[in-house]
């Protein structure tokens, strides 16, 4: 896949999950990790929510992937806060509650936390 395409692509996901979010919220997996980052960085939910909404083409590092853990595809992105990079992992999650037959989009941040290793940025300017 060409650098134009993968952009192009990446921007898709982003849009689909920005408008995802707009309209429902994000969910965020309760671990542990994404507690503490908050507390460490002394960053809010809110806070939290605008890094997210505002993550660019610039922040992709990989993705699309299996989702290891749910049915569905993850993608990661990073970004610096305070000089220390976090490490995001995020999806746009298809459901179908009980008591519908239709299907429900979910914005779901399940990982928000410091980098473990040095992340690479293939689309950044």
């Amino acid at each position: 896949m060409s650098k134009a395409d993968q952009q192009q692509a990446v921007q898709h996901f982003l849009d689909l999950f920005k408008d995802v979010a707009t309209r429902e919220g994000i969910s965020v997996s309760p671990r542990e990790k994404n507690k503490l980052t908050l507390i460490e960085l002394g960053l809010t939910a809110k806070i939290r929510t605008s890094i997210i909404m505002n993550l660019t083409t610039d922040d992709y590092v990989c993705g699309p992937e299996p989702d290891l853990n749910r049915k569905g595809e993850v993608w990661v992105f990073g970004t610096a806060i305070q000089t220390i990079e976090i490490y995001i992992k995020i999806k746009v999650a298809e459901y179908t509650p009980l008591d519908s037959t239709k299907s429900v989009r979910q914005a779901v941040c399940i990982s928000f936390h410091p980098a473990e290793e040095p992340l690479q940025y293939p689309l950044k300017s």
